[in-house]
C-alpha cells in the first residue's frame, strides 16, 4: 500500500482537544489518524475539534474513520465537532446526509 499523503496535528489544552487534518483523509491514512487520537485517552466532557478545512479528499475509509471517532466520543461522553469542512468534505458529508448526523460547523470558507 502506497503512503498516505495526509498530514495532521493534535493537541490537548484541557478539555479540548484539536484535531487539525489536511491532504487525503482514506483508508491508507486510517491507522495513523487512530493511532493519534486514541493515545489522548479522549473522556467524559471532553470536546474534540476536527478541523477539516485542508483536507482535499475523503474517500469511504475517511468517513468509515470519522463515524467511528465520532462513536466512540459518544460512547465516552465527549462531544465531537467537525469544524471548517473544506468544500469537498462538506460536499461528501451532504450527499451522505453525515451533515444531518454529525455536528458540522462551516465558516465562510467553505
Amino acid at each position: 500500500m502506497a503512503p498516505s499523503s495526509s498530514s495532521f496535528a493534535v493537541r490537548r489544552r484541557g478539555p479540548v482537544i484539536t484535531a487539525t487534518l489536511a491532504g487525503e483523509i482514506d483508508h491508507a491514512a486510517r491507522p495513523e489518524l487512530t493511532g493519534a487520537l486514541e493515545g489522548l485517552r479522549i473522556g467524559p466532557g471532553d470536546l474534540v475539534l476536527l478541523d477539516l478545512s485542508g483536507v482535499t479528499f475523503l474517500d469511504s475509509g475517511g468517513i468509515h474513520w470519522l463515524l467511528r471517532v465520532a462513536g466512540e466520543a459518544r460512547a465516552t461522553g465527549a462531544k465531537l465537532k467537525i469544524v471548517e469542512p473544506s468544500r469537498v468534505v462538506l460536499r461528501l458529508l451532504q450527499l451522505t446526509n453525515l451533515d444531518a448526523v454529525l455536528d458540522v460547523t462551516a465558516g465562510s470558507s467553505s
